[in-house]
């Protein structure tokens, strides 16, 4: 019997909801988004009866309802803030249901501009004034992500990160609503502008200094804040490299991960006959769950050490519970649930939970049958075995071999940067003549590595998911 099939023999509960949505979706559905965000999150399951009856969803209406539910849960005039939601379809017995994981929010959510909250009976609706105060303030409190700066400005903003961060958003998505919105837009969106009921105020949050701020501006905000990147093979007691990152998240995750691909083997793996990065596969998840979860109010900071066997990684937490977590005690449950959307939506992470499935699913090929940690507490502990992968030596080399070449990784890895993306801006960054450039271009563009976006005059080069996963 299958994990899902196990949920639903358990019946509906404070985590969980069942609707029979054979062939659409049932109104109740987003008063259900809502309560989930609203509380502790949970998973609906679309093609099961109130009593736990394995109905399914007519395969005819399958695709029409995953991007019914993705349109609506983008936009603001059903719920507010918006969450995006990533519907998958399971079968159980040669019947197709739709799941949806609702993480818990930092936010207050509404469904066209009634607030729900979830209880173990249900759904329910909160009017009470007091009940509301009382919602808001258990979020405040219970997310550091969401404490507001009255005094931080656009300013403090570092303003190239918005053009990146819609070059991200315009890979997954060429038509993203996000993608028209001003910078302040922007930010209001991803619900990084927020009002603070308590002390009348609305401000800029943590979160928007965290992915948007300066460095002088983070500094100000969380000096304890950097990620402490070490390599230990020969001089135990200190380090053979270190790297100290006390920037941006955006930018925090990228340089992190060059560390790593300077320092850890990448060896040739073909998945369906295409080559793949099992280094990427695994460390993209782990660098931008540690980036993602940490939490950044306590006056602490992030370590990533390589050894010669393994590599640990250790973040501050606020834990939701103590000791290993495996695949079946795995319950996504974001720390920040701000940091952790737009991480999906820029395609850092796949989505909620994926770094521990995606690990347990590449180390064990990466390492030999090693499997990985996960230890949740005050602090979050991850460990990455690195048995008989031919062990740190020959790092980055590794990265190219039997993929992607060298000259085309230089290109990729520029227009990833949002540094350059037009033919003259790449040749005068890489120093080569804009005849080799145009070639290079074409051989991309050929590989289905990049594609071309804008007008002749405004437009630029962007990384395909192809692309991006070659880096």
């Amino acid at each position: 019997m299958s994990l899902l099939e196990d949920l639903i023999k358990e019946g509906e509960g404070l985590r969980l909801e069942f609707k029979e949505a054979k062939a659409k979706l049932p109104k109740s559905f987003y008063e259900t988004v809502c309560a989930f965000l609203n509380r502790e999150g949970g998973k609906i399951l679309l093609g099961v009866s109130d009593e736990a009856e394995l109905i399914g969803v007519d395969e005819s209406e399958l695709e029409r309802i995953k991007k019914e539910i993705a349109d609506n849960s983008n936009n603001s005039e059903l719920i507010n803030p918006t969450f995006l939601l990533f519907p998958k379809v399971e079968e159980i017995k040669n019947k197709k249901i739709i799941s949806v994981e609702v993480p818990r929010s930092s936010l207050v959510h509404s469904y066209k501009g009634k607030i729900f909250d979830r209880s173990e009976d249900g759904d329910y609706e909160v009017k009470d004034h007091f009940q509301k105060s009382s919602l808001y303030l258990r979020k405040s409190n219970e997310f550091s992500e969401t404490k507001v700066y009255p005094y931080m400005k656009m300013t403090h903003f570092k303003g190239e990160l918005f053009t990146k961060v819609r070059n991200l958003l315009r890979i997954r998505d060429e038509n993203h609503s996000l993608l028209g919105l001003n910078d302040e837009d922007l930010l209001r969106a991803l619900g990084f502008y927020r009002s603070d009921l308590e002390k009348g105020i609305e401000a800029y949050t943590l979160a928007a200094a965290l992915l948007f701020g300066t460095d002088e501006t983070i500094q100000n905000i969380a000096p304890h804040f950097k990620v402490d990147a070490l390599v230990r093979i020969k001089d135990l007691d200190r380090y053979d490299d270190r790297l100290e990152i006390r920037t941006n998240l955006i930018e925090a995750y990228e340089l992190l991960m060059a560390f790593i691909q300077k320092h850890l083997p990448d060896p040739f793996y073909e998945e369906n006959g295409i080559r793949i990065s099992l280094r990427s596969k695994i460390f993209r998840e782990i660098v931008a769950n540690i980036l993602v979860h940490a939490e950044y109010s306590i006056p602490s900071f992030t370590r990533f050490i390589i050894y010669e066997d393994r590599v640990e990684a250790e973040n501050p937490s606020r834990a939701f519970r103590s000791g290993p977590i495996t695949l079946e005690t795995l319950s996504p449950k974001p720390k920040n649930p701000l940091l952790a959307k737009l991480s999906i939506q820029i395609g850092r992470v796949e989505e909620l939970g994926s770094g521990v499935r995606r690990t347990n699913q590449y180390v064990p090929i990466y390492a030999s049958g090693e499997t990985p940690q996960f230890i949740d507490g005050d602090v979050f502990k991850t460990i990455i075995p690195l048995k008989n992968n031919g062990g740190v030596s020959g790092g980055v080399s590794g990265g190219v071999s039997g993929g992607v070449k060298p000259e085309y990784t230089g290109v990729l890895k520029l227009i990833h940067s949002g540094k350059a993306n037009k033919i003259k801006e790449i040749s005068e960054a890489l120093g080569i003549s804009v005849r080799s450039t145009e070639r290079l271009i074409r051989e991309l563009k050929d590989r289905g590595l990049i594609y071309y976006d804008g007008s002749a005059k405004t437009g630029g080069y962007f990384l395909k998911e192809l692309g991006l996963r070659s880096l």
